[in-house]
């Protein structure tokens, strides 16, 4: 869950517990200058309006607490939004557990961990173990890379994770999707003729995946790990012919 579906989901189940109407919360926040009306409110809790940021958090906190204090009932605090939840989701590909969220708004240092689908949890655990000794530079790769912005977008088009893509690319290229477009078009190359190369270079990775069934299937271990690199060493000794 998202930091802001994970405010709007507290404040709407607080409202229901305590019989709070949207402009109630809405009112008392206005005593702070929020400006907010009963929409606002609304918006919060489908987890918009802002709901992540931290003005937004404080504000509403600070609301509550004003209409607790009025049944003689304890503040809240942050942690009391997040204190049911096992992860929040920073991004598409990196998460915290709420115990983390808490220590770093408690000034702890920020140490993000990467959501991996299950193959590439697979390849990064063949990467640190003495399973799979084919590829260690692959596996090293695939370990260390960051996937770039032409790699993260080519690997959603086919429908692979961008971490694999680039793995894919560097065991066909020997180097990433970005660098195999500026040796296909060489310098000073038009937005046009760099489009048409990219899009060349993707059907054929994504050729190569296909026949591998790495998109279709879900299973992954070491023979099909085996069976791409094999269609990828096929595909570039029938080009070289």
């Amino acid at each position: 869950m998202r930091i802001n579906e994970a405010v709007g989901s507290f404040l709407r189940r607080y409202r229901d517990e305590h019989g709070l109407t949207l402009d109630d919360v809405a009112t008392a926040s206005r005593k702070y200058g929020s400006g907010w009306t009963a929409a606002k409110i609304r918006d919060i809790e489908k987890g918009s309006g802002k709901a992540d940021s931290l003005t937004t958090i404080i504000l509403l906190l600070a609301s509550i607490n004003d209409l607790r204090r009025q049944r003689d009932l304890a503040g809240l605090t942050i942690s009391d939004i997040f204190k049911d939840l096992q992860e929040v989701s920073v991004a598409e590909s990196s998460s915290l557990t709420a115990t983390q969220l808490m220590k770093v708004l408690s000034g702890s240092e920020v140490q993000l961990s990467e959501k991996l689908d299950s193959r590439d949890q697979y390849i990064l655990n063949l990467a640190t173990s003495d399973e799979y000794q084919h590829d260690r530079d692959l596996l090293e790769f695939f370990a260390t890379h960051t996937p770039t912005a032409t790699e993260e977008r080519a690997a959603k088009k086919i429908g692979v994770s961008a971490r694999l893509y680039a793995y894919l690319c560097f065991a066909s290229y020997g180097h990433t999707l970005d660098e195999e477009i500026e040796r296909v078009v060489g310098e000073n190359a038009s937005p046009q003729k760099r489009g048409s190369a990219t899009r060349s270079i993707i059907e054929e990775t994504s050729e190569w995946l296909e026949s591998a069934y790495v998109i279709s299937s879900p299973r992954w271990d070491v023979n099909a790990l085996d069976k791409l690199a094999k269609q990828v060493r096929a595909a570039q000794k029938r080009k070289s012919e």
